[in-house]
């Protein structure tokens, strides 16, 4: 019986650290990520589409227009990605914004997604998409911008350091740096995946070892008949 105790003690302190869950990316709740929704009503416009000026959920800074659009085929040769409507901002430099009741957590990896459409005719704008935790820029970028007619994907993804502002909400802002074009975009979403495994705590070192100590002595014991 005492010839197993070793191996008893391991695997009874290691097991719990061998089915621990891993961490799985968890969606944060952000209101009209496919702009399907306006505080104003929807005006016909027959050569490219519905739209309503104003996005609900999302506040506007700046010195155009912007609003939400279901454009027809003499805009896109495509669906739009995600239900029936994008969003737009045109007429001179602006930017929407939205703080998501979501803060910001350590050990934290942050991956947004955002489908960037250019339509026929209008122009490729300057433009910048960026993750916030409060004031400050955690990532960006502006590099996505597919060809007339079509739709093509941005991914940003952020990996949380030391001096990160944790514990400020979280914030994804849409900038137009273009004074003439139209921005257009669709289908946003945020997926947050935290875990604690990137520094062990001291129980969890505690048992690891204990473990660790237990297979050995089993070991050393079975080479020494």
């Amino acid at each position: 019986m005492k010839k197993n105790l070793g191996l008893l003690v391991g695997v009874f302190f290691l097991i719990p650290l061998l089915c621990a869950p891993s961490a799985l990316a968890l969606p944060v709740q952000i209101e009209n990520p496919s702009f399907g929704t306006s505080p104003n009503s929807f005006v016909l416009e027959p050569n490219w589409g519905n739209y309503a000026l104003g996005i609900s959920g999302w506040s506007y800074s700046g010195n155009g227009i912007y609003g939400v659009w279901s454009p027809n085929q003499n805009a896109y040769n495509m669906n739009v990605p995600d239900g029936n409507s994008i969003g737009f901002i045109d007429g001179g430099r602006g930017s929407i914004y939205q703080s998501l009741n979501h803060v910001l957590n350590p050990y934290t990896t942050l991956a947004l997604s955002v489908d960037i459409g250019n339509r026929f005719s209008w122009g490729a704008p300057s433009y910048d998409v960026q993750l916030l935790a409060g004031d400050t820029v955690l990532a960006h970028s502006g590099a996505v911008m597919p060809t007339e007619g079509l739709f093509s994907n941005l991914n940003l993804t952020y990996l949380t350091k030391e001096d990160d502002p944790f514990g400020s909400d979280l914030g994804i802002r849409i900038i137009l740096y273009s004074d003439f074009g139209q921005l257009n975009f669709d289908n946003i979403t945020l997926s947050n995946d935290t875990t604690t495994a990137s520094v062990p705590e001291p129980t969890t070192m505690i048992l690891l070892g204990v473990g660790l100590i237990g297979l050995a002595g089993f070991g050393r014991k079975k080479f020494q008949k």
